[in-house]
Formats: structure tokens, C-alpha cells, sequence
């Protein structure tokens, strides 16, 4: 942004000087601590006639520091504004007595005259918050040579020439460099009279008019403004001109590179000159042309301000003075007038920082002192970063900070011996106790200390997460909530077993970061101090996704009895169902749909059939929300409700199942009524009555059973599919919705099977396109692939190329991994399936799948080996497919592909896939963590 930062005024005219950018500015991020600060030049100043200034700037110029109060009224130490000096006039020397009285402004006839009052400075001269460079510039034309005065024997200029030079004045300095010597014209001597034929004595002792003055000659002011001399002759024709020459003559003593670059943002504050001059020899500015022009920004932007933000200038290091100064500038803190504790702190602050963090940090404090005012916050929040994580971002939010109390110093010491924390959590929980009032006296229970560790980190977390709101009214009411809450969650935890605090912990942050409403938080907070004694204990499993979707029940509203009650078919259910992470994420999905619909049937389902709840809630979670919205109205069928089954009794219930041809309501119908029926039995009432009995018990299972095949018909509709469907055709339906961009090309790849049309993909153009453009790949070889039989622990184990296109899209579902149903990465498998330089490699023992392998051909015609998943194969599995790799690569005739550098595999029909990279070919015995998500 440009910035007006002088004007200075010379024969020549006026000129604006211009500070703006050398280029934009982004707010610093953390380097290195130990790299040093490169230098530094961020600004460059432009000179340009003042009729050419940018609008933006020409509108309105910065105020002029002067005082409007009369002299009589200003502070000792305040001078008189300049307008003062030059509107008083000076008593006019005595007339001789043959001048009339008349001809002697009234003025000149008092023997004094008195200052001018502020009321008529006020109306001599605009305010200058309102000036104009336009009408500072047509002023500088009304100094242009004039007459004096008529009657002042040229000691004045007209009054118009007078405000005019007022103003020039007061909104411009003289620049050092083309100063003159000009004088003022003399006035000129009165004209004696001549003795002529007519009046032979002169007018000698007669009473006739003498001669009249001779015509003054024209007076330019523009010269006597750019001249010391000439200006101080002037003003000796003034009443009060001693003050003013005194004035003007400490500036004259200023260095003149100082009174060019510095003195215009604090013209008419004389009193703050010998500061400034102090400030130009301590910050060696006649050597230091950047920081001169930083310093000049500043006091154009904060005036009297600017000059102490110089003083922490002053006091910073020499190398760190420029950086300073343009985070002052950046920051917007250049128009705070900082109190010298302020600045004591900011110079504190600057001392805990090493050079690589230096800018980030004081930007942060200078946001912070432009903010709120306050800084010894940030004194902490440092010292943390400087113990912990020196490299840290200070993201801090817009509120006022509160007080951070030492318990957060102590937990995070204890945690840190624990090691249960990372460099960078310390800093980010200070960042919470900040905009969370009173977490930090919530650290200060003695229950933390007694927690796992891990699992106190965890719960720290989830309290704190609250800060992450974005809307200042949602943080403030759920943190109220949550505040309350803590101390009975703390102690929840604190008494679960420590091997299971985690799994707790984790629910209690999926609860309090899914629900925003505080009346659905506080119920969740509530049932969970139930709940979570029921499933946080053995033998229930430590490594389940069980959080969301039991953070979904515990708000949705519902009594939850059975897991309240710890039913451990319903608590086992729930603990299977999200073995896996995205079977939990699916099943979270499908529940809140159904709790939302369908709350009855969850209730009761929950504590006599849980499993296939589950199963529903799954497969329901596959499907965008419309599809399950519609999915779960279809199946609120017309015959299974509870008015149309009241009158029917065991036989009529039978046959109202048997019509609806659902597989689960085989098992429904027992035996012997189904002997009954067929009349190879007959039942007496009492049975009949008990058979109607167990089939009303169980309905709400069937009602799920009904709601799971409306959903698979919803998905198979566009195909006109049957009921019965072989599993891989099941499952390429449902991988629909996860496919992404490569939806469109999985349909067609189904509409090919179903045509009969197997080798669709094989035969595809592009496809068979890219065979052609790699002719050293053994077309044969890789369309048939390589199967070897193994031994692993007794067991023979199957390692061969998947063809089948259905069958390879289950590759992540078979082994867990996100590119299965409802992962993340889902549309990677469908991409596995299009492309044919893509296959993948299974393990079988048996028809149990133990691992899978993901290869492809490069551009430059290598094989690429990706990871063996699941990620917990045990090493022997790993070699085997080791040794597959390498056989299969002899086989082709191609290099095996190293992770580095990475090599290159193209989309041919798939539009996206996710490239996990090249598989090192090291068998280790503690393989990282290479989850494909």
C-alpha cells in the first residue's frame, strides 16, 4: 500500500515523496531457529510532483501536528502555531503629518496587536484531516509574484498570498537541497517632490498633496519560502517573529538528510525534535537507508507514536532493526502508541526468539499489542515453543487472551517424562488454554497425573478441541457445557481400567466434537458416564473404531437401555461391527439415518437383534444420504406394521412372511408350523398362540431385513437385477457410490458382465492402445499372470494374478484397507480394475484371503511392487511375495522399480487413482505403518 511520507517544496514547486512496497507482504512463518536473517530493503520511495499524486492519496493528507489553541493557551512547552506568528502585525512606524489618518489600516493606528484568536485560526485555514493535495497545490500557485500591498510599504503580501503561505508552510518542508539566498525587495523609497514651472518651491511650505508612492515591485513568494535569509527578513516584519526565527533555525541545525526524510510527519511538533535527532544518531540512520525509509513510514502512519516504536528500535539489535520495522508496519501496530512496558516486554519477547523464528514470532506479539494491548501471555506460549518445539506457528485466535495458570506447565512436564507427547502439542495446548477460559485451572486436578498417559494427552485434546468453533456464540455455549461436565468425566476415566482409558477417552472427544447443540451434548456427556463402564473394560477389544458411531447413539436421543444395562450381546455386536476403520465410519453413517427415521427400530433392535442393526446400518452407510433417506422409507412397508399384524394369528403371519420372499424370515417359521401349514400337522391354540408370539418378537429383525433389500434394490435399479446376487456383483454395486470420477466407467464395466461380455476391459481401445505403445512387455505373461504354491506354517498358500475384473475391486475390501467398501480410497481399486497396467497379487489358503499385492507397469516399462496389505502380515508372508515379485519381473523380462526415484504409472481409463509408491522389497520385522489413507 503506498503511503505519503514528505512533501517537500523548492523553486521548482512542490513534491510528493511516495513510500510503498518493493513487493507484497505474507505474514512470516517459522524457519530453521539457527538460520540467519537475510537482509532486508522492503520499501522504496518515489518522487513525483504533488499535482501527479495517486488519487487515494491526493484526497486527503495526514493531519499537520499542530495546535489549534491559541498561544495563551498552549502547554509551556508547546510552540505556537505558525499562523500565530505571521497574522499579527506589527505596529506601522508614524506617518508624517501631511499623510491623511485614513490612509493607515486601522491595525497599524494600535499602539500593540493582539494574537490572533483559535476561532479565527480555525476559519483562516482548513482543518488538515480535510486538506487536498489540490488545494495545497493551488495555494503554491497563489505565491507566484504579486504587488504588495497598497498602504504597507511592501513589509506584507495581500491576504490572500499571506493564508496562501500559511498553508505552504505548515503542509511542506523546505527541501535541504535547493535552499536559496533570495532576499525580500527592499521597500522602495518614498518619491520627493520636484520643483516644476507650476510649483517652482516643491510644494515647499504649501499644503498641496505630495507625489504618490511609487508602485512596489512584485514579490515571489515561492523563492522567499525555499530561502532561510529571505524567510527570516520576512518574519522580521512581523509583530512576533523571534519565536518563529528561532524555530526555524533548529530545524536549519537538523541534518539535512534527516529534515528531508524524517521532519515532514512531525511538522509543527518541535518539541519532538531533539528526540528525533536523538533517533537519527542511534540508529545511525545517515548509514542505514532502509531502516530510513522504515522509520519515515512510521511516522507518516503514527506521528508522534512512530517515535517510539524508534525507541524499540533503537533498542533491538542491530541486524533485527529493518525486520522490526516492517512487521511494525505490517502488522498495523504503527498506529498504537505503545506504553514503555509494553515495549520492555516486545524487547523481552525479541530475546527468547532465535533469528529463524524472530519474524514470525513479533508479528504475532505486534498482532497481539494491536489487538488487545497485551502481551506477557505470550511469554509462556514461548518459553514452551523454546522447550518443546522452537519451530512452532502461533496461530492465537481474535479473542482477549486469558490467564494461563502453571498447571499446564506442570501436566505437560509430566506427560513430556512420560513421553506421551509430540513436539508440537505443548504450544497447541497453550493455544487452547488461551481462548478457553478456565481450562488451565481444569489441568490443575490431580486425576490427570493419575491417568495413562496416552490416554490423559487424548482427553486434554478432545477437551480443548473446542477452540477449533468457528462461530464465537457455538465454542462459548459448548464449552460451557463441557466445562461443567469435565470433572465427572475425569473421574469416569480415571476409574476404567488403564488399558482401556483410551478407548474411552476416544468416544468422549467424538461426542463432544460431533454434537454442537448444548442440550444433545449435555444428554451425551450424561449417557456416556453410563455407557462407557460397560465397554471400556475386558474383554472388549483396545484397537476398534468404536468412538463415532457410539458418539451417534449417545446423542441421537434414545434411552439406550441395552447398552446402559451392559448387554453384552449388544455390547459385542456394537465391539465387532467397527473392528475395522471403515466398517465403523459406514456403520456411523447408516446409524444416524436410522436414528433420525427410524428411532423405534434402533431402540429395540439394539436389545433384541444388534447384530443385524449393525449389518442394516452398514450397508446403509454405503449409500449417499437420499438413497438411505429413501431406502429407509420404502421400508416402513404397509404389510409388516403394527395395525395390519394385530389381527392375524400365527398362520396368517406366516403366510404374510412367506409372501414377502426375505431370506431371514425363513428361519422365522419353525418346523412344526410350517408342518401346521402345509397340514402334515395340526398345532393346538396354545402353540399356535406361542408360535405368534416368538414371530412378534423377532419382527423387528425382519423389518431390517426389509429395509437392507429395499437399499440393494435401490443400487441394482438401474440394471433391473435380481434378488438373489453372487457376492463380487453385490459388491462392485455397492462400491458405486465410494468410485468417484471413475464411477461412469465402473457402471459400463457392470453392464459388461451382465451382457456376458468378460474380456470387455481387455479388449477396451485404450487398453489395447497402450499394449502397442510397450512392446517389450510380454503381452502374454502379463495378461496370464504367475502362480506359485508355497508353504507357510504347514499350510499351502496360493499366490496368483487376479483376472477377474469383480473379483480384483475386492482387493481392499478382502484385507481391510481403505481402498475396500466405503474407504477413501475406494476409487483406487476401480482404477486397479480398468487399467491394464494394473493388476493385483492374492494370498490364499484355502478361500481365506491372507494378503494382497498391488503391481504395475511404469512408463518406462519397469514393474512396480506397491505394499503387501494388510499392513500386519507377518515377515514370512512378506518374503513371499517377495520372492513373487522378483520371479514375475524374470518372467516379463522387466526391471523391478525402486522407491527412488519414483517411478511413473499412467491413467489409461481411469480418470484418478491413489499411488501408494514403490515397494522397497525390505522384509522387516517391525514394517512401518503404510495404510493407504
Amino acid at each position: 500500500m503506498e503511503q505519503l511520507v514528505g512533501i517537500l517544496r523548492s523553486p521548482a514547486g512542490l513534491t510528493a515523496i511516495v513510500s510503498e512496497r518493493r513487493e507484497a507482504f505474507s505474514p512470516p512463518r517459522p524457519a530453521a531457529p539457527e538460520q540467519p536473517l537475510a537482509a532486508l530493503d522492503p520499501y522504496l520511495e518515489r518522487a513525483l510532483p504533488l499535482d501527479e499524486l495517486p488519487p487515494a492519496l491526493a484526497r486527503s493528507l495526514p493531519a499537520a501536528h499542530l495546535s489549534a489553541a491559541p498561544p495563551s493557551a498552549a502547554p509551556p512547552s508547546a510552540a505556537p502555531p505558525l499562523a500565530a506568528y505571521l497574522s499579527a502585525a506589527r505596529p506601522s512606524a508614524a506617518r508624517p503629518s501631511a499623510a491623511r489618518p485614513s490612509a493607515a489600516p486601522p491595525s497599524a493606528a494600535r499602539p500593540s496587536a493582539a494574537p490572533p484568536s483559535a476561532a479565527h485560526l480555525s476559519a483562516a485555514r482548513p482543518s488538515a484531516p480535510r486538506l487536498s493535495a489540490a488545494r495545497l497545490s493551488a495555494a503554491w500557485r497563489d505565491l507566484a509574484p504579486a504587488p504588495t500591498s497598497a498602504g504597507c510599504s511592501g513589509e506584507v503580501a495581500p491576504r490572500r498570498a499571506l493564508d496562501a503561505l500559511l498553508l505552504v508552510l505548515e503542509q511542506s518542508v523546505a527541501d535541504p537541497a535547493s535552499l536559496c539566498a533570495a532576499p525580500p525587495p527592499p521597500p522602495p523609497p518614498p518619491r520627493r517632490p520636484r520643483r516644476t514651472a507650476a510649483h517652482p518651491r516643491g510644494y515647499a511650505g504649501t499644503k498641496a498633496r505630495p507625489p504618490k508612492a511609487p508602485r512596489p515591485r512584485p514579490l515571489d513568494l515561492r523563492t522567499l519560502a525555499c530561502s532561510r535569509a529571505g524567510l527570516s527578513q520576512l518574519l522580521e516584519r512581523r509583530a512576533t517573529a523571534s519565536p518563529l526565527r528561532e524555530r526555524l533555525r533548529r530545524r536549519a541545525e537538523l541534518p539535512p538528510a534527516l529534515q528531508r526524510d524524517l521532519l515532514w510527519p512531525l511538522r509543527g511538533c518541535e518539541e519532538a525534535f531533539d528526540e528525533l535527532a536523538g533517533l537519527w544518531w542511534a540508529l545511525d540512520l545517515a548509514h542505514a537507508a532502509p531502516l530510513r525509509r522504515c522509520l519515515s513510514r512510521l511516522l507518516a502512519l503514527g506521528g508522534r507514536a512512530g517515535l517510539s516504536w524508534g525507541r524499540a528500535l533503537a533498542a533491538e539489535l542491530p541486524r533485527r532493526r529493518v525486520h522490526l520495522a516492517e512487521l511494525i508496519l505490517e502488522s498495523g501496530a504503527a498506529a498504537c502508541s505503545p506504553s514503555p512496558a509494553q515495549l520492555a516486554l516486545l524487547g523481552e519477547l525479541s530475546r527468547r526468539s532465535r533469528e529463524g523464528v524472530f519474524r514470525h514470532r513479533i508479528y504475532v506479539a505486534l498482532e497481539q499489542l494491536r489487538r488487545h494491548g497485551e502481551l506477557s501471555f505470550l511469554l509462556g506460549g514461548f518459553e514452551l515453543a523454546n522447550r518443546y518445539q522452537e519451530q512452532a506457528t502461533f496461530d492465537l485466535a481474535a479473542e482477549p487472551p486469558c490467564a494461563v495458570q502453571p498447571p499446564l506447565t506442570e501436566l505437560l512436564a509430566h506427560l513430556h517424562a512420560r513421553e506421551a507427547i509430540w513436539e508440537r502439542y505443548p504450544v497447541m495446548l497453550w493455544t487452547r488454554c488461551l481462548a478457553l477460559p478456565g481450562f488451565a485451572q481444569l489441568l490443575a486436578a490431580p486425576a490427570w497425573r493419575s491417568l495413562d498417559p496416552q490416554a490423559a494427552r487424548q482427553l486434554c485434546t478432545g477437551f480443548g478441541d473446542v477452540a477449533l468453533e468457528d462461530c464465537p456464540e457455538l465454542r462459548e455455549r459448548k464449552w460451557a457445557v463441557v466445562r461443567e461436565e469435565a470433572p465427572a468425566l475425569l473421574l469416569l476415566v480415571e476409574r476404567l481400567p488403564a488399558s482401556h482409558q483410551r478407548r474411552a477417552v476416544d468416544c468422549l472427544s467424538s461426542a463432544i466434537w460431533r454434537w454442537d447443540d448444548e442440550v444433545e451434548l449435555r444428554a451425551a456427556l450424561g449417557l456416556a458416564r453410563e455407557v462407557l463402564p460397560q465397554l471400556c473394560q475386558p474383554p472388549y477389544a483396545l484397537e476398534t473404531d468404536l468412538a463415532q458411531p457410539l458418539a451417534t447413539l449417545l446423542g441421537s436421543g434414545l434411552p439406550l437401555a441395552a447398552l446402559r444395562a451392559g448387554a453384552r450381546a449388544c455390547c459385542r455386536a456394537l465391539d465387532d461391527a467397527c473392528a475395522r476403520r471403515d466398517d465403523a465410519q459406514l456403520v456411523r453413517f447408516g446409524l444416524e439415518s436410522l436414528c433420525e427415521l427410524r428411532p423405534d427400530l434402533v431402540e429395540t433392535t439394539l436389545r433384541v437383534a444388534p447384530t443385524p442393526l449393525l449389518r442394516c446400518a452398514k450397508l446403509l452407510g454405503l449409500l449417499p444420504p437420499a438413497q438411505r433417506a429413501a431406502a429407509l422409507r420404502l421400508g416402513e412397508h404397509q404389510l409388516l406394521s403394527d395395525a395390519a399384524l394385530a389381527p392375524l394369528d400365527a398362520v396368517g403371519l406366516a403366510e404374510r412372511i412367506e409372501g414377502l420372499r426375505l431370506a431371514c424370515a425363513q428361519p422365522l417359521i419353525r418346523r412344526r408350523l410350517r408342518a401346521h401349514l402345509e397340514g402334515r400337522r395340526r398345532l393346538s391354540p396354545a402353540q399356535l398362540a406361542r408360535e405368534r408370539a416368538r414371530i412378534l418378537a423377532r419382527l423387528p429383525e425382519l423389518r431390517l431385513s426389509l429395509i437392507r433389500r429395499r437399499a440393494l434394490d435401490l443400487v441394482g435399479q438401474p440394471y433391473e437385477l435380481d434378488d438373489d446376487l453372487p457376492d463380487p456383483l453385490r459388491h462392485a454395486l455397492l462400491m458405486q457410490p465410494s468410485a468417484g470420477e471413475n464411477r461412469r466407467a465402473l457402471r459400463r464395466v457392470i453392464r459388461a458382465h451382465l451382457a456376458g461380455r468378460a474380456d470387455y476391459l481387455e479388449r477396451h481401445p485404450a487398453n489395447r492402445g497402450w499394449l502397442r505403445e510397450h512392446p517389450k512387455l510380454d503381452r502374454r505373461a502379463w495378461r496370464e499372470g504367475l502362480t506359485r504354491r508355497e508353504s507357510l506354517a504347514g499350510e499351502e498358500v496360493v499366490l496368483s494374478l487376479e483376472r477377474d475384473p469383480l473379483e480384483v475391486l475386492r482387493l481392499g475390501t478382502h484385507v481391510g484397507s481403505c481402498l475396500g467398501l466405503g474407504g477413501c480410497m475406494a476409487h483406487s481399486a476401480v482404477a486397479i480394475m480398468l487399467d491394464v497396467n494394473k493388476a493385483v497379487v492374492f494370498a490364499r489358503a484355502g478361500e481365506q484371503v491372507l494378503g494382497r499385492q498391488v503391481l504395475a507397469i511404469s512408463k518406462d516399462e519397469r514393474l512396480v511392487p506397491h505394499a503387501v496389505y494388510p499392513t500386519w502380515a507377518e515377515p514370512p508372508l512378506r518374503a513371499l511375495f517377495k520372492a513373487y515379485d522378483e520371479a514375475f519381473a524374470r518372467r516379463l523380462g522387466l526391471p523391478l522399480a525402486a522407491p527412488d526415484p519414483e517411478p511413473e504409472i499412467e491413467l489409461i481409463l481411469a480418470q484418478r487413482w491413489w499411488d501408494d509408491g514403490a515397494w522397497d522389497l525390505e522384509v522387516r520385522d517391525d514394517p512401518e505403518d503404510e495404510d493407504e489413507d
